[in-house]
């Protein structure tokens, strides 16, 4: 099992941790923090890296989670979106492959940004050819404490092994996990270099970078880009 947090069209080490693991809690509980990636997506122009952000406004709810978090339809130009991609992305090798799908995405009209998340990350892992088997946080037990909410979220789970990143060690308590019965499997992530248009290679940009240069690789270049899987680790 591995948590992640929903984002447009997410980072490739995102993907990474998705395709790594069998079960996918889609943490949607948490809140909802300003200038993070859960709101953009970071791809590659002529000039450089550049956002594209999806507006959001607050509900009045609280806590304000990522699944109550609302998109600011007054200042949302989805044209402006696939205007970026098409100007940026149209010489890449998948590109023409993808554009009506992506299309599709942009021209849905959801209240809510989680849903905007969903759909872009089904869309990538769809296309990368990764298993997308996730679990939506909403119907597990609301747990504050980061150990306590991993023993949790993997009894109520079925799963007996709890996928991190090496930094997140740092935030949990890896022997009362192990406690439990469960282990705490460790990874580093390695941005993966591959063939990217303008110049100097930028890592982890959003999955569609590496689709839209990749295409049915980019499966292969995650699953090589998660480096020192260990279990049992105690910090």
């Amino acid at each position: 099992m591995t948590v992640i947090q929903p984002s447009y069209f997410p980072e490739i080490s995102t993907l990474a941790r998705i395709n790594a693991a069998d079960v996918v809690v889609w943490a949607n509980t948490f809140i909802y923090k300003k200038h993070s990636v859960i709101n953009r997506a970071r791809i590659k122009t002529s000039a450089g890296a550049h956002w594209l952000t999806v507006p959001v406004i607050s509900t009045g709810f609280h806590p304000a989670t990522i699944a109550n978090t609302a998109i600011d339809w007054a200042h949302f130009s989805r044209f402006s979106h696939l205007k970026a991609l098409h100007v940026s992305y149209q010489n890449s090798p998948y590109y023409f492959f993808l554009q009506d799908e992506l299309e599709n995405i942009l021209k849905k009209e959801f209240s809510f940004l989680q849903d905007y998340c969903a759909l872009s990350t089904q869309f990538l892992c769809h296309k990368m050819g990764i298993k997308f088997n996730s679990i939506n946080a909403q119907l597990l037990q609301n747990v504050d404490d980061r150990t306590c909410r991993v023993v949790k979220w993997l009894e109520e789970t079925d799963c007996m092994e709890y996928l991190a990143e090496e930094k997140e060690a740092e935030l949990i308590h890896i022997d009362e996990i192990e406690k439990r019965g469960f282990s705490v499997v460790l990874y580093r992530f390695n941005s993966p270099e591959y063939h990217q248009l303008y110049g100097k290679f930028i890592p982890n940009l959003s999955g569609l970078d590496l689709l839209f240069n990749e295409g049915e690789q980019s499966r292969s270049l995650l699953c090589k880009s998660v480096l020192h899987q260990r279990g049992n680790i105690h910090g």
